[in-house]
């Protein structure tokens, strides 16, 4: 229930702040104070964000403690660690690094939880980076659909009965 009340404090705090703002590093300075103010220091959360201008075809983004998405395009993955640590854990936070990538020609965003990481197969192996890496530059061409859907065929097969040990979220975006 904590954390629930935690996410719906902090959607309203992130929908409030998201128009004040046109600086990725302001915005997730006030959201970690935000996050602060609800938790007073006793939770914190990771959080992603990002920022794609069209016409420059520039991907900005701050990536505040969690897992650093990937970007593929061109046959290469970039991951965008670009960031800050996670947010409530500080009054103010000891840096703030906004990350720039130019994504050229298609390209596929991928950002997901720690389920994915710390996810084992029947043997008790956790699913290892060189698959990921592997499996992101073979499928990246595909639509967000198809790719979703053949990330979870190819962890269903992974991990055979074993269940998912923890919470697990992906989210894809094609840019075209």
């Amino acid at each position: 229930m904590a954390a629930a009340l935690l996410m719906s404090n902090f959607q309203a705090s992130f929908h409030n702040l998201l128009n004040r703002h046109d600086n990725l590093t302001y915005f997730v300075g006030d959201l970690n104070r935000s996050v602060l103010r609800i938790t007073k220091g006793e939770r914190f959360l990771t959080f992603f964000v990002a920022q794609f201008d069209l016409n420059t075809r520039l991907l900005t983004y701050v990536n505040a403690g969690h897992n650093p998405p990937i970007l593929a395009m061109n046959e290469q993955l970039y991951y965008l660690d670009k960031g800050t640590t996670v947010l409530g854990a500080f009054d103010e936070l000891p840096f703030i690094e906004q990350g720039t990538e130019k994504v050229d020609g298609e390209a596929l965003i991928l950002l997901f939880t720690d389920g994915l990481t710390e996810l084992q197969n029947e043997a008790g192996d956790y699913v290892d980076e060189n698959f990921g890496q592997k499996f992101v530059l073979a499928n990246y061409h595909l639509s967000a659909t198809e790719f979703n859907k053949k990330v979870m065929d190819a962890l269903d097969l992974f991990k055979g009965r074993a269940g998912f040990q923890d919470d697990f979220t992906v989210l894809t975006c094609k840019v075209f």
